[in-house]
């Protein structure tokens, strides 16, 4: 089952959950009020993702609605790893 790492940034304005990429990055940093990096962690699925961001800022349990669930590939976290071999932090 495949892992991807999220981060949780956020500022006084509010937190937002990133799944880490390049383009995740760039978003980021394009941001008028810099974003601190408050939390990170590795789910399998998005379900499970924004759980645990609803966990870590205490919002409960997540209501997926009837929004399916998706897994991520072996590919995806290969595509992360790689990304994240080669990341320049700021």
């Amino acid at each position: 089952m495949a892992e991807l790492v999220f981060e949780i940034w956020g500022n006084e304005h509010g937190s937002t959950l990133l799944r880490v990429g390049q383009q995740s990055d760039e978003l980021r940093l394009l941001e008028p009020e810099p974003l601190k990096l408050l939390h990170t962690f590795t789910a399998c699925s998005v379900h499970e993702a924004f759980q645990k961001n609803n966990d870590f800022l205490g919002f409960g349990i997540w209501d997926s609605g009837d929004t399916p669930d998706v897994m991520f590939t072996d590919l995806e976290a290969e595509e992360q790893r790689l990304y994240l071999s080669k990341r320049v932090t700021d």
